[in-house]
């Protein structure tokens, strides 16, 4: 048998879950951008500048919300690290760094995608493409010949 006190409970949880704005709930239902999942390309070491050359064209497909996505194609890729200069560099006082005498390299390259759907704000998005998975990346409006796009940039040190 129900006693007052327990129907009064559920009453009160029913209550404030039919209150609570739809953006809330929308917003639990949706996986985190930066999962495990969604990073996994990263640490495979999958998400390579030439791996984005032999994609220009394809489609990427953008989640921005629950039941919203977009389409972007990828359409151009390029390399944001200047080649490496032929004049020696000049000497410079020594320093005691924690990095001395070690080698880091940088990769650094910029995607541009064209835009095939509802425009959206800049903001962490989870990518998805046949060939390369899912995967997490900040994307910035931009327009280029007067078309909406989008770009990422990918920087790496290893």
């Amino acid at each position: 048998m129900q006693t007052r006190r327990d129907f009064l409970a559920v009453s009160s949880a029913a209550l404030t879950a039919a209150l609570l704005p739809a953006a809330v709930l929308a917003q639990s239902s949706l996986p985190e951008v930066f999962s495990n999942a969604n990073l996994g390309a990263y640490s495979q070491g999958a998400l390579t500048q030439a791996a984005f050359e032999r994609l220009i064209g394809s489609t990427f497909t953008v989640f921005v919300a629950t039941d919203l996505y977009a389409f972007l194609t990828l359409r151009s890729v390029r390399n944001l690290i200047p080649a490496p200069s032929t004049t020696p560099p000049t000497p410079k006082a020594a320093t005691a760094s924690p990095l001395a005498g070690k080698s880091t390299a940088i990769t650094s390259f910029f995607l541009y995608f064209s835009l095939d759907g509802p425009v959206f704000p800049q903001a962490a998005y989870t990518l998805d493409n046949g060939i390369l998975g899912r995967f997490a990346a900040l994307l910035v409006p931009g327009q280029s010949g007067g078309e909406p796009g989008y770009g990422a940039t990918f920087s790496y040190l290893s």
